[in-house]
């Protein structure tokens, strides 16, 4: 496909004053544009593989196939360090965007030869139309903004058309992110807890706290609505230390229940491995609170075990000298994970949802998770299957041996007034349900 004579991009250094004016000549015209905004999302990556002066020849190789995709005149501007912003003229309709686009997202499959280097670019574009979103042309901008935003959020997902949905979140993200330090303030944080339960007793044998925002405006918040906002603000240790010491009180209060053997489980944020008094903070809590020290679980994601810097495998040996355990949550759904088995200190890993999502039609994930918790239980590692929510389900597991499973079937996360409730008749005959099978 030739590139046409009259596509062409505009220099980097185009200024702001000259960019509005050209802008508005359009609206004075009464053109149809599209305004792109294309993320190359792992740019910076390559920058660091390549260095900075192949990536900015990378960054023109992108520039020239974009352009070669539009195939028609076209405007390009380099908006930010990894933002290129396009402006298509004469888009009467979506459908004519999405022929040049889906040309554009075509760049993900290509590779390019830096320095010896196969590289491939990633590629996500938001896309707004003037005048057929908006008749203000400061609008369309954000609205393009808005779109790239939720294609980012998305995995799987490459270009996104603005729609008014995405403007209502966006407001409440904007809501929500002003809001934090008054949620800390107020004492809006609070703990969910999921109960765990051990398959061969069917007894509830701890439960997983889990952060939510009892948010004045929008009710109760799950973690993906603000730990965004949080990690922007800086402000992720500080929620870590409320959670772990939340989770204590709570483990107290269940034990002087008479629950006295029920296990807390908390998860940790890497970054509360940045903090040089996070151990001695631990061992604060669990003295003011008077909680024994095996009744708590820490759980880290899979990537803080696989990238482990030596400061945060030191810390993971002094809790376990606490006598805290450490579980390794979503276990397999990083790459290259088995290594760390091995050289990062863990008692247990949490079989990801993903596994045990349809094992029960899928033989080659029973086989994996048979064969995971086989390894598991050779390293005398504890196995915990999260995300189970059908007894079918259930039935796997049990024949892949897993004696701990966590899920909707057996609870969904509760308050402490619902968790005092639930634990009064929690006694799951689970081999009652799998020979119903």
């Amino acid at each position: 496909m030739p590139i046409k004579k009259d596509c062409y991009a505009y220099d980097f250094n185009y200024s702001i004053h000259n960019f509005d004016e050209f802008m508005h000549k359009y609206v004075k015209e009464k053109d149809s544009f599209a305004i792109c905004f294309l993320n190359m999302t792992n740019l910076g990556l390559c920058n660091y593989i390549l260095e900075y002066k192949y990536g900015n020849v990378l960054l023109h190789n992108v520039i020239n196939k974009v352009r070669y995709c539009i195939n028609q005149k076209a405007y390009i501007y380099k908006f930010g360090g990894d933002v290129l912003l396009l402006i298509i003229p004469n888009i009467k309709c979506r459908d004519n965007a999405v022929k040049i686009i889906k040309r554009i997202i075509s760049i993900n499959n290509d590779i390019f030869l830096l320095a010896g280097k196969k590289i491939r670019i990633e590629i996500k574009l938001g896309v707004a139309l003037y005048p057929y979103d908006n008749v203000e042309l400061h609008d369309v901008f954000k609205y393009a903004s808005i779109a790239l935003n939720c294609v980012n959020k998305k995995c799987g997902s490459t270009y996104e058309f603005f729609n008014a949905n995405m403007y209502e979140n966006n407001a409440m993200e904007e809501k929500i992110g002003t809001d934090i330090q008054d949620a800390f303030i107020n004492h809006e944080f609070i703990l969910y807890y999921q109960p765990q339960v051990n398959v061969d007793s069917g007894k509830v044998y701890g439960v997983e706290a889990l952060i939510r925002w009892n948010h004045p405006e929008f009710g109760i918040l799950t973690p993906s609505y603000f730990i965004d906002g949080i990690e922007r603000s800086g402000e992720i240790k500080k929620v870590g230390r409320i959670v772990f010491y939340m989770a204590c009180l709570e483990a107290k209060r269940l034990h002087k229940l008479g629950y006295s053997d029920l296990i807390m489980s908390v998860n940790l944020s890497i970054r509360q491995f940045e903090d040089d008094f996070f151990i001695t903070f631990i061992k604060n809590i669990l003295e003011i609170t008077q909680v024994k020290p095996e009744y708590i679980n820490f759980e880290i994601t899979e990537r803080t075990a696989i990238n482990s810097t030596e400061k945060i495998t030191s810390a993971l040996r002094n809790i376990k000298d606490i006598g805290i355990k450490i579980f390794v949550d979503d276990f397999g759904t990083q790459y290259s994970f088995l290594n760390y088995l091995y050289t990062v200190p863990i008692d247990g890993i949490k079989i990801d949802r993903s596994f045990i999502n349809g094992i029960d039609r899928c033989e080659k994930k029973f086989i994996i998770v048979k064969n995971l918790i086989k390894l598991a239980n050779d390293l005398n590692l504890e196995v915990v299957a999260e995300g189970m929510e059908t007894v079918e389900q259930l039935r796997y597991l049990e024949r892949a041996n897993c004696r701990n499973v966590q899920g909707f079937l057996f609870g969904k996360p509760l308050n402490p007034n619902e968790l005092t409730s639930f634990m009064k008749t929690a006694k799951f005959e689970t081999s009652r349900v799998i020979a119903s099978l």
